[in-house]
């Protein structure tokens, strides 16, 4: 692995891709970013091109929770969705991808320690009630993922919005939810069978009948 100091952010290279006739990849990322997190992402990807996997301009790459654009020259490079726009627009950083990444599991963790995040692709499907986006407070429950569908369910707390009435029930995708409601963010890494009530204050665990109220500022 090589890497350059440019400021506050790191270049990352890999340096084992050429042997195997395959251009070398590189990405940014912030410097507050722990190393480990880049050094993950640089045995991906040269353990995956030494077993024949190739990393072609244009070509979209699933990471995680995130997906990966590459682009460059003479290299490829490594973009990152901004979050911001629909449809996806990438940026010279993987930044938020490795903080994302890091949050999921402290969450996962807080929720209930023996949980591992299971985090969809930005691409998956969701289903939201019809007063969702308007809704200031959040209840959002993961089933089991299936196909193109991520599992998760995202509802308004309204007791009289009928959830089990199909016509107020929409499909969105999970860059949708992480677009128009990032604070859900570190949220969609949880697996299957977890509920998380969301309030002005506190968020609230639910997962195999256990019930755990953890204030926002702790998250």
């Amino acid at each position: 692995m090589a890497l350059i100091l440019s400021g506050d952010e790191i270049d990352y290279r890999t340096t084992k891709c050429g042997k195997y006739g395959h251009a070398e990849i590189s990405f940014r990322c912030d410097r507050a970013i722990p190393k480990i997190e880049a050094e993950h992402l640089i045995s991906f990807l040269e353990e995956s091109v030494a077993d024949g996997a190739t990393y072609d301009f244009g070509q979209n790459v699933v990471f995680g929770f995130s997906i990966l654009y590459v682009g460059g020259s003479d290299e490829r490079r490594l973009r990152e969705p901004d979050f911001q726009s629909i449809p996806i627009a990438f940026v010279d950083s993987l930044t938020r991808t490795f903080a994302i990444q890091i949050e999921q599991r402290r969450v996962a963790e807080i929720c209930a320690p023996e949980l591992k995040p299971d985090p969809p692709k930005l691409i998956n499907g969701a289903f939201v009630c019809s007063d969702f986006w308007e809704s200031k407070g959040t209840v959002i429950f993961r089933q089991p993922p299936t196909g193109n569908f991520s599992g998760w369910a995202c509802g308004c707390t309204n007791k009289k919005h009928d959830h089990t009435n199909r016509d107020n029930i929409k499909e969105t995708t999970i860059y949708e939810l992480a677009v128009r409601k990032p604070e859900l963010i570190k949220f969609l890494g949880l697996p299957e069978g977890v509920r998380v009530s969301l309030g002005s204050d506190e968020a609230v665990f639910t997962y195999k009948e256990k019930r755990r109220p953890v204030p926002l500022g702790d998250l």
